[in-house]
């Protein structure tokens, strides 16, 4: 069980200053200039640092290049620490008669926790200024070293900060009295990001911010998802549970008293989570009918059974962003209970069948406050950065409303009674947001780098005559970024185009994006990109858009080049060539297998004819529900088609032009084929 009372907005902040903190460690003691600003001001943004007042444009001064008292120090540290509000709240006895009014909250609470000790057993030497070794000593103590113990020397404290990299040799004897506010500025920005002495936590990680509560952040996560036993463990016996069955939520609720046994009923009858239900356009769905429910519908039937049990139940509803095309805002849902003062949440994914993907976890969480919900995310998530809001309402099984704002970058439900907002994220959060996803795209990049270099084509299994290459992995990375028309003068086999996207990792950063429609009506009509299209952006739009996009590669390289379909079965899209009197038909959506390119059991099928193709189909495909199979030669892009799905598949609708090109692979109805139609409608790349 991991026990945790750090804000909930650190780890947010930390990924945002990692780097900027990290090269700020080494600076100069003198530089009172852009670095000592830059340090200030990230320190100022935190609400640990304050300026000496403002200017006329109402910017704050930090007189970065006087020196600083003793009293004023220790101040800045209480600050650095996030603790000045419990300071000021604070009655502290100190031996000291030389402090000065304003100053005695600041040096009681320090002498108090041991981060001063005076000049003497009776002054404290407030006004005297303070030297590198006296606030570096400082720091090292906040880190928990103590110098007492023998950690480090206090005359002499730059030395073991040097060795813990909290700066870097630029403070010393011969300098340790021209100590500054930017040299104050520069260490305390580094402290920030170094770790407390035995701990894997930052310092940044371990204070409270300033405007938080620190009790209202106290909680516990135990990873395991089990339920508390002081929430009240199983009641009912396994007759009596089965007594239960089919019934609605609200009559099983009359005789269920806990959530142990709530979770063991829902267990029994089949619940299962689906993931998000609703558009917010419309709004989000709720209520409790149906087994298979959304995490907000969960959410309403878990309240259902327990409702009346515990002093109060309720639902967290979050909103998380998403840098998915086509998902600005993501749900997710979890119930709580309180009893005895605390707040109990836990996740569904522990106790019941789920299929939906989830943004965050949560387990099961004890919390002094609602408020602490977010640092709980962050600790199971790794991070909580995409969190845009979280609110909380009691019992509602109505539709949810939805109603977003830019400022702060939230939602909000303005339909649900008694909602209490207990986070919502602002232009900073959602700027933080998007500087992690960059910071994480950075890294991964390089870790691919390296990775994809040491893949080899030979690995995948391609049948000699279309797995050689012309093209070396060198060769292939420098076409990345290059016109597509380059690119594909230069790709010359089907091993080439392999090793192209995985040198480019074609398809790593696809967005949510799907075949797009046009029309309306009985006009409606699917349409894939040109595969120049797709290789300027880098993914395929979907397995269409991969087949555009091989095609385009190699057209003219093979006696003939082109695209299997088939409807039904998942409604897929491949890749054939022929050449040698054979076809070689191959899935580079299976190839790529979301960006990674590590799943190398997708196997060629090598055919005399395509239409043996349905016969023999590689066991990673699904071929009992297909209903239409259909093959044709590549142009510049796959024909626009119109179909529905099955059950109510009636047939698969190409433009009257295609006719005479598409060759039926396999057909399980013969009254529910190929149709032909004019295209009397404008689609973009194909008729426009």
């Amino acid at each position: 069980m991991l026990n945790k009372s750090f804000s909930h907005g650190r780890r947010l902040i930390c990924a945002a200053l990692a780097l900027a903190l990290a090269l700020l460690c080494a600076l100069p003691a003198s530089a009172a200039g852009a670095e000592g600003e830059a340090a200030a001001d990230r320190l100022y943004n935190l609400g640990l640092f304050k300026g000496t007042g403002t200017d006329a444009a109402g910017e704050p001064v930090y007189d970065l290049d006087r020196a600083l008292t003793r009293s004023e120090a220790v101040t800045m540290l209480v600050r650095l620490m996030g603790r000045e509000q419990e300071a000021l709240g604070g009655s502290w006895q100190t031996p000291f008669t030389d402090v000065a009014a304003w100053a005695r909250p600041y040096v009681g609470y320090a002498y108090t926790h041991g981060l001063t000790r005076g000049t003497s057993d009776t002054l404290f030497g407030g006004e005297d200024p303070v030297t590198a070794a006296q606030y570096i000593t400082f720091v090292l103590r906040a880190l928990g070293y103590d110098d007492a113990a023998g950690d480090f020397a206090w005359d002499s404290a730059w030395v073991f900060s040097d060795e813990l990299g909290l700066t870097d040799g630029e403070y010393g004897a011969e300098n340790s009295a021209q100590f500054l506010r930017a040299d104050v500025a520069l260490i305390s920005a580094a402290a920030l990001d170094m770790q407390l002495k035995g701990s894997e936590r930052t310092l940044l990680e371990s204070i409270p911010l300033p405007g938080e509560s620190e009790d209202a952040d106290d909680y516990t996560v135990d990873m395991s998802g089990a339920i508390p036993e002081e929430l009240g463990g199983r009641r009912l016996s396994a007759g009596e549970l089965a007594a239960l069955s089919g019934l609605t939520p609200e009559r099983a609720a009359e005789s269920i008293e806990t959530l142990a046994d709530a979770y063991a009923w829902l267990a029994q009858e089949g619940y299962s989570t689906t993931g998000m239900s609703g558009s917010p356009q419309y709004g989000l769905a709720n209520g409790t009918a149906g087994r298979e429910l959304s995490w907000v519908e969960m959410s309403t039937v878990i309240n259902t059974l327990v409702e009346g049990d515990y002093d109060e139940e309720g639902t967290l509803l979050l909103v998380s962003q998403t840098d998915e095309q086509g998902w600005d805002m993501f749900y997710i849902s979890f119930n709580y209970v309180k009893s005895g003062g605390v707040y109990y949440i836990t996740d569904p994914l522990d106790h019941l069948e789920s299929s939906g993907m989830p943004a965050f976890r949560i387990h099961t969480v004890r919390a002094g406050s609602l408020g602490a919900v977010r640092a709980a995310l962050a600790e199971v998530n790794g991070s909580a950065s995409a969190l845009a809001t979280v609110a909380a309402y009691p019992l509602f099984t109505g539709r949810i409303e939805v109603e977003f704002s830019a400022e702060p970058f939230s939602a909000t439900f303005p339909n649900i009674p008694g909602v209490e907002y207990v986070y919502l994220a602002d232009s900073e959060a959602a700027e933080d947001y998007r500087e992690e996803l960059e910071q994480a795209a950075e890294q991964e990049a390089a870790r691919w780098a390296q990775h994809a270099r040491g893949l080899k084509i030979a690995d995948y299994g391609m049948p000699q005559a279309i797995g050689q290459t012309t093209l070396s992995y060198d060769g292939a990375l420098a076409l990345v970024g290059q016109d597509p028309q380059r690119i594909a003068d230069s790709v010359k086999t089907v091993g080439d185009v392999l090793q192209y996207m995985i040198a480019a990792r074609f398809g790593y950063d696809a967005p949510g994006a799907y075949t797009p429609w046009y029309g309306r009506g009985g006009e409606i009509w699917g349409f894939d990109a040109p595969g120049d299209v797709q290789l300027e952006q880098n993914y395929g739009c979907c397995c269409g858009g991969y087949a555009n996009a091989v095609s385009y590669l190699l057209r003219g390289d093979y006696e003939k080049v082109g695209t299997l379909r088939w409807i039904g079965g998942g409604n897929h899209t491949i890749s054939w060539v022929y050449t040698g009197g054979k076809y070689y038909v191959f899935d580079f959506t299976q190839y790529c297998n979301g960006g990674n390119y590590n799943f190398y059991g997708s196997r060629v099928a090598v055919l005399d004819r395509l239409e043996d193709f349905y016969d023999n189909m590689p066991s990673t495909y699904d071929k009992s529900e297909i209903v239409l199979m259909v093959a044709f030669e590549a142009g510049e892009a796959m024909y626009p088609s119109n179909w529905n799905d099955p059950p109510e598949f009636t047939g698969l609708t190409f433009p009257a032009e295609a006719e005479g090109e598409i060759r039926v692979i396999y057909q399980r109805d013969a009254a529910k084929g190929v149709n032909y139609r004019e295209l009397d409608i404008s689609i973009p790349g194909w008729n426009s």
